[in-house]
This record gives C-alpha cells, structure tokens and sequence, in this order.
C-alpha cells in the first residue's frame, strides 16, 4: 500500500495475526490459498451437520444439507467476497443459538455461548454480525413471549451483550473511527468511490506471478497487483473512481516509495519550488513531515490528497498514522476479555 490507506480496518486483528502467522509456516500464498479455502469448508461442513443434528433432522439429510451448504452458500463466498465466506462459516454455529430459543422454555438465551460466537464472528466479519443479530429478532420475540423466565431471557441477552461489545471493542470503535459515517445511500451513487471491494489489475508476467504465488510468502503479491479501486477512502465530499485513478494511482510512478519502521516514505525531485499534490490520503490521525517539517495547515482536495510546497530538487515527504491511546487501551481490555471469557468457560 503507497497511498497511506486503511487496509483492515473493519476485520478483527487477531485473525490477520493468525493468518499472517500461517503464511510463514506455510511458505508461500499457494499453500496459504489451499490451506485457508480447505479451513473454511471444514468449519462450515462441521457447522452445517451440527446445525441440522441439533434440529432432529435424520444423519444422511444432515450430511447432505452440509454438502449443498458448502457448494452454495461457502463457496461462491471464497470466489467473491472471502472475508464473507468466513462469516458464512460461522453462521451455523450462530443459528445453533436459535434452536436454544426456541427448545429450551427454562433457559432461552445461553448467553456465554451466543457471546463467545457472535464476538468470534465479529473478529472475521463484522457485517455477518449484522445479518445474524437481524436474523435472531423474531426468534427472540418468540422465545420471549413463549418463556416464563422473561426477566431472566432478558438479564441473559444483557449479558451476551455487554460481553460481545468488550470482546469486540476493536472492531466496533475502527468502523466508527475510520469511515465517514456520511454513506448510508453511496451504494446506490455510481459516481461514489467503491468502499466495499479491492479489484486488482496484474501488473506483471504470468509466469512471474507464479513464481511470486508458489515460492514466496512476502509482499511480492502486492506489488505485483495495482489496486484500481480504493477502500476505507476518508473522503468527506463526492468523489469518483476514476479522481482515485488519475489523481493518486497514475502519478505514483513519478515518486519512490519505502517504509522504514512505521512511516511511509515518498521521494522525489521536483525542477522548481513549487504546490503538489502528494499521491497520499490523509486521515484525521495521519500525520505528513515534508522535508523535515511537520505539515500542520495542510490544504487537501475532495479525496483529501494533501498539497504541499515542495522546493527545487530533492524532496523527502513522511506519513505516519497516530493510534490514538484510547483505541490501545479498549484493544488492551477487548484481549484481557478474552483471556476472562475462556477461563470463565473453562
């Protein structure tokens, strides 16, 4: 990434951790590619056979259910959306919770179970939270007027709930963080940058992308994509993919780039002191040095491009994003509460 955007910043940490961690034990993105796709299935095949299990339903139909379940509902999320098709995994063990509201009269909510899925869900995909939470509201109102233990349903979904919200604490404070929450009708706008998927053009051979695939798990796959379409973009006005195009990855040829530490370095050399307009997006915690100097009144466009002055010759710029302490400290309690909830389960 030279553009100095957020790349993950709806999706929990902790798998990107576990992912990046599998990467190195598996040496490269092919392995990583079959290994991942091969985790997904058998999640969500366990999942599915549990599901229909618990439901009474007869072992072979459970077998076949699962099957139709991984070919329909997991698979096509691998081809398109992949971070869905996780959350399409763990989707099983989330309606295994509507079962206990419908059966279970005495106890509808098992509230450390529905905490403990619905938090882990949230970790891989927050907007499958979303459409789980919608799918248990009539079966909640039914389980509610069906128990007797009313005040008890309702003190147990006020558990899972305070729970889910400090295991997932992350997760819930980025999304409000890092995206203008002016967006709630872009999707229908074709004239809107696109948030809600990265498409990529491959930039070189086809062999050499081979080799990058099967011999190397760094980030030679990155570089040998160019991004098309932006994502997470903290624009505040309109803005079209095709500014993003022109403006930021057209003109980043005319730059060299280099990270050092937690800093993103362009260098260029300009033939007189003149304005530009740096193929970099500012968010409200990003912070841009121009040779040497911190940029404090920076003039921006409509995809909040920063303009500097640059001088003749060499110019060295600096952008860094400032974590605030805050969103450390709730990281901080959200893993502590992880560390609480299994020792509580176990």
């Amino acid at each position: 990434m030279t553009q100095g955007e957020f790349f993950n910043a709806v999706y929990g940490p902790f798998l990107a951790y576990i992912g990046g961690f599998l990467l190195l034990l598996v040496h490269n993105w092919f392995n990583f590619q079959i290994l991942t796709v091969f985790t997904v299935l058998l999640i969500a095949g366990i999942g599915m056979y549990r599901l229909a299990l618990k439901a009474n339903v007869d072992e072979v139909i459970a077998i076949l259910l699962a099957l139709i379940y991984l070919q329909f509902g997991i698979v096509a999320g691998i081809l398109r959306f992949n971070f869905m098709a996780w959350g399409a995994a763990l989707a099983p063990y989330a309606m295994m919770q509507v079962l206990y509201m419908i059966n279970d009269e005495r106890k509808p909510t098992h509230w450390l179970s529905l905490a403990l899925i619905m938090s882990l869900i949230a970790q891989v995909h927050l907007l499958s939270t979303v459409y789980i939470a919608c799918t248990f509201v009539p079966f909640a109102i039914y389980a509610l007027v069906k128990t007797s233990a009313k005040k008890q349903m309702i003190i147990d979904f006020f558990k899972a709930l305070g729970t889910t919200l400090v295991l997932t604490f992350s997760q819930n404070l980025s999304v409000n963080y890092a995206i203008n929450r002016q967006r709630t009708l872009e999707f229908l706008d074709p004239n809107y940058v696109v948030i809600i998927q990265r498409y990529s053009k491959i930039t070189k051979h086809r062999r050499k992308l081979q080799h990058i695939l099967r011999y190397t798990n760094n980030d030679s796959l990155f570089k040998a994509g160019n991004h098309t379409e932006p994502d997470y973009l903290p624009y505040t006005k309109h803005a079209s993919n095709v500014t993003y195009q022109k403006k930021i990855l057209d003109q980043a040829k005319h730059y060299h780039y280099h990270v050092k530490g937690n800093k993103l370095f362009l260098t260029w050399n300009s033939k007189k002191a003149k304005m530009k307009m740096l193929p970099i997006v500012m968010y409200h915690q990003s912070r841009l040095t121009l040779n040497g100097k911190l940029q404090t009144k920076l003039k921006q466009n409509t995809i909040t491009q920063p303009i500097v002055k640059a001088k003749k010759g060499r110019n060295i710029a600096s952008l860094q994003f400032i974590t605030p302490i805050w969103f450390k400290a709730l990281l901080l309690i959200s893993i502590l509460g992880w560390f609480v909830l299994f020792g509580y389960g176990i």
